[in-house]
């Protein structure tokens, strides 16, 4: 989707944006693909304009909402995916991994509230779900397969992976 441009509104539907989650566009942007009749990929990196910003969502301090979203979002679009494109299973595990992966290695390792531990374990208990197959998927991302494989080697040197990542400003 690009912004700033005016769509259709059937194929966006009634409400495609959820309501007090982050990560609305993991949320959405597959579901409006899934109903349009055709999609045109353009090939041509000077036109991605994507832009990691200093205080976007993704780089503010870790809050439950980041969590929450995440494992909601998560479970809801591999449910779809696997639904509706089952040769997309392993993409869609992969995908899911990612953005647990990254709201995980945001959890502070010490002084966090026992909400944040809940998340921590929900994160953890996703991406054992999710480590295995993204690891032995060899067309996923090769960060994501370096991550899984950490994750395949427990959860205490999954954390310092991720606490390495997070300090030297990798895996974002």
């Amino acid at each position: 989707m690009t912004p700033w441009r005016l769509y259709a509104k059937a194929p966006l539907g009634i409400d495609p944006f959820p309501k007090g989650l982050y990560y609305e566009d993991l949320a959405s942007v597959y579901k409006i693909i899934h109903k349009v009749d055709s999609v045109a990929v353009v090939d041509c990196r000077e036109l991605y304009a994507y832009r990691m910003r200093s205080n976007s969502i993704i780089r503010q301090e870790y809050r439950h909402i980041k969590g929450e979203s995440a494992l909601i979002i998560a479970d809801q679009l591999y449910h779809d995916i696997c639904n509706w494109y089952p040769d997309l299973s392993k993409a869609a595990a992969s995908r899911c991994f990612s953005v647990c992966r990254m709201v995980y290695a945001q959890i502070p390792m010490a002084g966090v509230s026992e909400s944040d531990l809940k998340d921590r374990d929900d994160l953890w208990n996703n991406l054992s779900t999710f480590r295995l197959p993204v690891l032995k998927d060899f067309e996923a991302r090769k960060r994501e397969r370096l991550a899984a494989f950490f994750a395949c080697c427990g959860r205490r040197i999954f954390s310092v992976f991720c606490s390495a990542c997070r300090l030297s400003g990798l895996m974002q």
